[in-house]
């Protein structure tokens, strides 16, 4: 009779243990020789299993092995970002230097027709002032709340006040439209204040 198999197998001549410890780790390279260990290849099977590393990419300082794709995204993001923060720093540098000329523009226009030039940097207040200036009742406030009227009010009020200074009725359109052009050449410029309007109450606004 046969006899039966034995039931133990021989030991692979490289056992594969949980205790595996990776080359990096003990500040071996990769397929480097060493007289009291033996030379491990970088392969799929010798990296931790909860690493995404592939053969052929490199390690950080703590021996975590670093993907090459890995690697070539952050460089992209990096790049993306430094990109979008020059963008948005140059976008705030315009956006604060539109608001300096606004504020000293209306200063200058405030200034011009004797009501205080702080004034231009308070707001309601200065619309307030604005409105006063252009021969206008305050309770005009109020109809810049309302969401279309204030376009038809504002239009009347930009008119108004080119008129109060002697200018005519494109450039009230463009105190309008463009009020960051128009309104520091209307306060930083020679114009003089003529009052409210330069007509007589109840006088209908000349378009020409």
């Amino acid at each position: 009779m046969l006899d039966p198999p034995s039931s133990t197998l021989p030991s692979p001549i490289w056992p594969i243990s949980p205790e595996r410890v990776h080359a990096s780790q003990l500040s071996i390279a990769p397929g480097a020789r060493s007289d009291n260990v033996a030379p491990q290849p970088t392969t799929v099977a010798s990296m931790p299993a909860h690493s995404n590393a592939m053969p052929g990419d490199s390690t950080s300082a703590l021996g975590t092995p670093i993907p090459l794709a890995r690697r070539g995204k952050r460089r992209r993001a990096c790049g993306r970002w430094k990109r979008q923060g020059a963008n948005g720093d140059w976008g705030v540098t315009v956006y604060v230097a539109i608001i300096a000329l606004m504020i000293a523009g209306y200063w200058r226009t405030f200034e011009k027709a004797g009501q205080p030039g702080w004034a231009a940097i308070i707001p309601i207040y200065n619309v307030y002032i604005l409105l006063k200036l252009v021969g206008r009742p305050g309770w005009w406030l109020v109809l810049y709340l309302i969401p279309v009227v204030t376009f038809v009010v504002d239009l009347i009020v930009s008119l108004d006040l080119a008129t109060s200074f002697g200018r005519g009725a494109g450039f009230g359109v463009g105190l309008w439209l463009l009020p960051w052009i128009f309104v520091p050449i209307l306060g930083l410029g020679s114009a003089t204040y003529g009052g409210p309007g330069s007509r007589a109450p109840g006088q209908p606004l000349a378009l020409s």
